[in-house]
């Protein structure tokens, strides 16, 4: 399965609010007229977990007797076509609905934003992916560990100027095993308060906050128990 679909119904920024909002076990509902990139979306986001796994609820289009579950309290990723019968008026307060054709996000009923990454996996996350969107050129080499550049090198140095093929997904799929490793570093390293070292600290606090709700997800968990 191409990976592509994802990139092309959201900008950098958003698929990173999707990252964040599957990686914290939060709800997300993806909308369209389309079951190909309605699926496609939920799939890949799943795929870029790795190497967590999504442990809740999964169900990439809806069938229309099952509307309601979109009710449910858990955690999930979800699709629902439109004309389904579920007018936005009945999306749970919190949900992240991502809607595939006009390419929006937002958390219904809530103006409250996502935790963010921590600030140096936020930073290299979204530079690494709009150089792999804008020239898939090896500007996204940095992002990477130096043990992996040269498999991530022979990959992008073949991109530019190429339609979108299983090397993109490679390279999009390596960016988000990156940012994932170094996340569990970080939760080895910190506090019961999601604090590191002194010297690794975030600012404002954003890092520490996402590491002690990363810390709590049923994913990390599964993980650790499986090392």
């Amino acid at each position: 399965m191409s990976l592509r679909r994802i990139t092309q119904c959201f900008s950098p920024g958003q698929i990173v609010q999707l990252f964040v909002a599957s990686i914290l076990e939060r709800q997300v509902l993806f909308t369209g007229d389309s079951i190909g990139t309605i699926s496609s979306c939920a799939e890949t986001l799943r795929l870029l977990l790795f190497p967590l796994r999504w442990a809740h609820v999964y169900v990439p289009v809806l069938p229309l007797m099952l509307v309601e579950a979109i009710q449910a309290p858990t955690p999930y990723i979800m699709g629902l076509l439109y004309g389904m019968g579920a007018p936005h008026g009945r999306i749970p307060r919190g949900v992240l609905v991502a809607n595939t054709d006009e390419g929006t996000i937002h958390r219904a009923g809530d103006g409250r934003n996502l935790l963010k990454l921590p600030p140096t996996e936020g930073a290299r996350l979204q530079r690494g992916l709009r150089a792999l969107l804008s020239a898939g050129s090896t500007e996204v080499l940095p992002m990477f560990s130096e043990r992996d550049r040269r498999t991530v090198r022979v990959h992008s140095s073949q991109l530019a100027g190429k339609l979108w093929g299983r090397k993109h997904d490679l390279v999009l799929r390596g960016l988000f095993w990156e940012c994932v490793r170094s996340l569990l570093a970080r939760c080895s390293t910190a506090d019961a308060d999601g604090n590191r070292s002194p010297r690794a600290k975030d600012t404002a606090g954003e890092g520490a906050a996402f590491l002690l709700e990363l810390k709590q997800t049923q994913a990390l968990q599964i993980y650790l128990e499986e090392e």
